[in-house]
């Protein structure tokens, strides 16, 4: 899906939290099973973040993609007019970053390091107002034999785009206002307007 287009009902954006970009789509992904919506595999360090439109899925001013990475590209990577790196100096010599771990057993099914893309090189380089968060599995699940490993990219201009959960919002309020829900939440009220949909007779 190249062209960042999902089919979700209206009023709902897709806003998935960090436990769901893990657990159903990256290991899905490193797993080689099918996910939906069907995010993109990009050669990401090979272009700048602003050429991401029609490429990447977008929701928002965030865009979702897969790519995969060696070890010199952990803590970010050149592009053509600049190069990502780690926000601070602690997580840049940590090469894992953030531990996530899952919400019911608490187990750690994944790490997350936050990244900014700056223009130019050093010691001149601009910082931009692009960020990233990147996923990665725990590395008990990636084999010795593999040189690269997915990861999962979620990029977003301005520092905004943290929000999780599927927000929905009905018609005239802003996103900002949006109720966050869970994948099953979203199910739940998806069934909900189908039932109410339906009248009984009299």
């Amino acid at each position: 899906m190249g062209d960042g287009s999902m089919n979700l009902p209206p009023g709902f954006q897709f806003c998935p939290t960090d436990e769901e970009l893990i657990t159903h789509f990256l290991y899905r992904k490193a797993s080689r099973l099918p996910c939906h919506p069907n995010i993109p595999h990009l050669h990401f360090y090979r272009s700048d973040p602003s050429h991401l439109q029609g490429k990447a899925v977008v929701s928002g001013n965030r865009y979702y993609f897969f790519t995969q990475v060696g070890s010199k590209e952990i803590n970010g990577g050149k592009t053509e007019n600049g190069y990502w790196k780690a926000v601070d100096e602690e997580e840049e010599e940590e090469e894992e970053g953030e531990a996530i771990f899952s919400r019911g057993n608490k187990l750690l099914i994944g790490t997350k390091k936050h990244l900014v893309f700056f223009l130019g090189q050093p010691p001149s380089a601009i910082q931009t107002n692009w960020f990233m968060e990147q996923y990665h599995l725990p590395t008990s699940n990636i084999t010795s034999s593999e040189r690269k490993k997915w990861v999962l990219c979620r990029v977003h201009d301005g520092g905004e785009g943290n929000s999780q959960g599927f927000s929905h919002s009905s018609s005239g309020d802003n996103d900002e206002d949006g109720i966050e829900l869970s994948c099953l939440d979203e199910m739940f009220f998806s069934l909900h307007d189908d039932l109410e949909d339906v009248t009984s007779p009299n």
